[in-house]
């Protein structure tokens, strides 16, 4: 289950945190992978510390941040309640490199299926 996060971060990212990453398509997932994994992390030397995760919820705009590279509860039940072909914005992703660095990485776009 980790597995769809790790994807969904590492497609997304260069293995060098300071090169300058392409934009690339939304990534199509379930919400119920989405909510079973219990980690966004990146698989390379870098460790998410915290990011903003925001959508659209029976038509008010909602975002919701961790301080963690874990969903929070808030996170979870927020996509229980999108429905299909729904975005969610992952955004203010910031994360340390090897030396204690703290920086901002690209933000990702996620289309429910």
């Amino acid at each position: 289950m980790k597995r769809i996060i790790l994807l969904l971060i590492v497609g997304l990212f260069t293995l060098n945190i300071n090169a300058q990453v392409k934009k690339t398509e939304p990534l199509k997932i379930s919400k119920e992978s989405l909510i079973a994994n219990v980690n966004v992390i990146n698989k390379t030397k870098y460790e998410i510390v915290s990011f903003d995760m925001s959508a659209t919820v029976n038509g008010y705009e909602q975002e919701k941040r961790s301080y963690s590279n874990k969903l929070t509860s808030s996170q979870k039940n927020m996509i229980k309640k999108l429905k299909k072909g729904q975005k969610i914005y992952f955004t203010n992703i910031k994360a340390k490199d090897e030396e204690g660095t703290v920086k901002k990485i690209h933000s990702i776009v996620v289309i429910l299926k």
